[in-house]
């Protein structure tokens, strides 16, 4: 007999019970902040479930002294309606997990990440399961996919032409970057094969408060600059910013610019503010120009800056290239010319950090 998994539910934390294994008994095991979105707050329970081979959740239903329903009522009902849905289609894509194949715990700075392979009934392959943490041990990100490998790449021994600077002032926090799946994730396509996301860290935390607005995060409206001189090819501005958690997915790179490098390197820096554009079509700029504000458009969760080289003009349709940066600090060190990796802190030298307006 599985154990009972209670869920207190709250419209900012949840309180969570465990009865014992003969279902007597039970007592509370957290509380936790609801995470910005659904997937990452079932992702949590579902992870609870088969750690303490829960076989029934159940939740607490709010109803007046005299019975009826509570202010709250129609919300825990179509929460656990969602739930349900969620459990559901999880069973019927995979159906149970039949063997667990590797589990790993990944500690990077202030972050820290769970990662499970196990194989299913429904599925031939093994299926990865990836839960991230922030400083506050808050689930910032999760998501379920077959197991994926480093897509194929003719540029793995590619050096970059253009001198490349980072494209922002200050020191940055380098969310993905590097060659591996695990360290990066946009490793397994070949468009974004050596692409970036980077944001603003402090204190372990890349926002302010609950992170519910675009302000509270540290990055959005830093200025964005060139990382080389070059020719814009394309410019977006006009595109809203998602709230935090929600995102774009008909504009993947939501407000962005191309910049033609020479040599047949392409730039694209994507996911800008609305309105901060800074060039058009057609204009030359040098190295540190300014180009626009970071932002949250496009499909993107949060604000940050997604860069990547790639050997046509077109987003997403091109060859990704490694993007060799020049003169920068990695973790307090100078580089000469690297390539930043996940969890790095990166930040211009001195020389390069001017921003020039257009």
């Amino acid at each position: 007999m599985g154990r009972i998994l209670c869920i207190d539910y709250g419209t900012k934390r949840h309180g969570l019970a465990l009865s014992d294994g003969l279902r007597m008994t039970a007592r509370g095991i957290e509380t936790f902040e609801r995470p910005r979105t659904r997937v990452e707050e079932f992702g949590h329970i579902a992870d609870l479930v088969k750690e303490h081979e829960v076989d029934l959740v159940v939740m607490g239903l709010p109803l007046n002294m005299d019975g009826t329903p509570g202010t709250h009522h129609p919300e825990v009902l179509k929460y656990a309606e969602a739930l349900t849905a969620f459990r559901e289609q999880t069973r019927a894509q995979l159906g149970a997990e039949t063997a667990l194949v590797e589990e790993s715990a990944d500690v990077q700075g202030p972050l820290s990440n769970y990662r499970r392979v196990a194989r299913f009934e429904k599925f031939e392959g093994p299926i990865e399961a990836v839960f991230a943490f922030d400083a506050d041990g808050k689930v910032s990100g999760f998501f379920v996919r077959p197991v994926v490998k480093e897509a194929a790449s003719d540029f793995l021994e590619y050096q970059t032409k253009a001198d490349l600077r980072l494209p922002f002032s200050g020191e940055w926090f380098v969310v993905w970057g590097g060659r591996t799946v695990a360290q990066n994730q946009h490793a397994a396509t070949k468009d974004q094969r050596f692409a970036y996301d980077i944001l603003i860290m402090k204190d372990g935390r890349s926002h302010t408060g609950d992170g519910t607005r675009n302000e509270d995060y540290h990055c959005f409206g830093q200025p964005l600059v060139a990382p080389a001189a070059g020719v814009v090819v394309t410019a977006v501005g006009d595109l809203a910013d998602n709230a935090p958690g929600k995102f774009d997915r008909l504009h993947p790179a939501g407000n962005h610019v191309v910049l033609d490098l020479g040599h047949g390197e392409y730039a694209l820096l994507a996911h800008f503010r609305q309105g901060t554009l800074n060039v058009a079509p057609g204009d030359t700029v040098e190295a540190g120009a300014l180009l626009a504000e970071c932002g949250n458009s496009g499909n993107s969760s949060e604000p940050h800056l997604h860069m990547h080289l790639q050997d046509g003009p077109t987003p997403f349709k091109a060859a990704g290239l490694p993007a060799q940066f020049q003169g920068y600090l990695a973790d307090g060190q100078p580089v000469a010319r690297g390539e930043p990796v996940k969890a790095q802190r990166v930040a211009p030298a001195p020389a390069a950090a001017e921003t020039k307006s257009r």
